[in-house]
């Protein structure tokens, strides 16, 4: 049985990856920091498995190795991020610094300990979730369309160095939801 891990899997996007990965016959661990969030929703999909990580702390994540195997998985989906609305002049270096941390910095580092991973399989997938805002940016968006253009630079690069390796990955830029 395939595997897939989804970031963000407590709500919205996430959630819904969570249930189509699922009905495709995927077994999936869902990923977030709210665990009981995250037990309602394995309750409904009895092929998963509850991963609680606060990716806002790198070393929560550096520790997934020992929440999950990590071998077991052919997909990535890096999909948590969070939003703030604000204008530029009123975001603190610890917004922009926290805005990246989850929206980018997470991502990378989540891809990178899934590589070799991926190379010792001969392939893997990894879809990053973007936003139609870092092709067009709104006022009160600076942080959030900057990290979502960085996923994109991201996505392109990981794709370059993957490819040799069966490796693929892609980006998706959905508008703004609920």
């Amino acid at each position: 049985m395939k595997s897939v891990l989804i970031t963000g899997a407590s709500s919205g996007i996430g959630r819904a990856t969570a249930d189509r990965f699922h009905q495709a016959g995927y077994f999936v661990y869902l990923l977030a920091r709210d665990q009981k969030r995250l037990s309602e929703i394995q309750s409904q999909l009895p092929n998963s498995s509850i991963v609680v990580c606060d990716l806002t702390d790198p070393e929560q994540i550096k520790n997934l190795p020992n929440l999950c195997d990590l071998s077991k998985i052919s997909v990535l989906v890096n999909n948590a991020g969070i939003y703030f609305n604000k204008l530029n002049e009123n975001f603190s270096s610890a917004d922009w610094h926290l805005m990246f941390q989850v929206n980018v910095f997470a991502a990378a580092q989540l891809s990178a300990l899934l590589f070799p991973y991926f190379r010792l399989r001969g392939g893997g997938s990894i879809v990053m979730i973007s936003s139609t805002l870092a092709h067009k940016p709104i006022p009160t968006s600076a942080a959030y369309s900057s990290s979502k253009a960085a996923i994109q630079n991201l996505t392109m690069t990981l794709a370059l160095e993957g490819a040799p390796h069966l490796i693929r990955v892609n980006c998706v830029s959905p508008g703004i939801v609920d």
